[in-house]
């Protein structure tokens, strides 16, 4: 009777320690997957939108410059603006590929720790690698973040620096556009 208690208590002790050990994982996995992020994060990296916006406009005004300009000579901080209207030009096809891959990966690993949390909910996989999954999981989820912050940090110097260089760039197409034009 005695070995039948104590096999009993040694079996709901078993059974409590791995409910624990269970709950904290899925605890884990949860926070995870909050820190993949929020609908206003996305929305916040999702400024797509406004990005190709910028680059018709600047694709515009470059492509006036290309058909208008007849000058040899140029002054040199005309030539600095543009030239560094160019670079940031080149600047939104790596931005528009970042941001795709970016999600891309973010949705991924949503999907990946969701199936995690029906394998720890249900007990199926090898529970005794469950914590290292969510390690590795939880580097992937620190990779992504330091990704989103490196392309917000990109994509705000890129809308600055546009900010800076478009006015002059646009009213030095549109003068040149103007004098193109055949008078009446």
């Amino acid at each position: 009777m005695r070995v039948f208690l104590f096999l009993v208590c040694g079996l709901f002790l078993f059974g409590a320690c791995t409910d624990v050990q269970r709950n904290a994982q899925l605890r884990e996995v949860a926070h995870l997957q909050k820190q993949l992020g929020t609908a206003a994060d996305f929305k916040n990296l999702a400024s797509t939108d406004s990005l190709q916006a910028l680059q018709f406009r600047a694709n515009e005004a470059t492509l006036r410059i290309k058909q208008y300009m007849r000058q040899d000579t140029i002054a040199l901080r005309s030539a600095q603006q543009l030239d560094s209207f160019k670079r940031l030009s080149r600047t939104f096809k790596p931005l528009f590929k970042q941001y795709s891959q970016l999600m891309t990966g973010i949705k991924e690993e949503k999907r990946v720790l969701k199936n995690l949390q029906k394998d720890i909910e249900n007990g199926q996989g090898d529970r005794d690698q469950y914590t290292s999954y969510i390690a590795f999981e939880r580097t992937k989820v620190g990779q992504i973040k330091e990704l989103k912050q490196e392309y917000l940090r990109v994509k705000t110097q890129v809308f600055n620096d546009y900010a800076v260089l478009y006015p002059p760039i646009a009213l030095f197409a549109q003068q040149l556009l103007e004098k193109a034009q055949p008078r009446p």
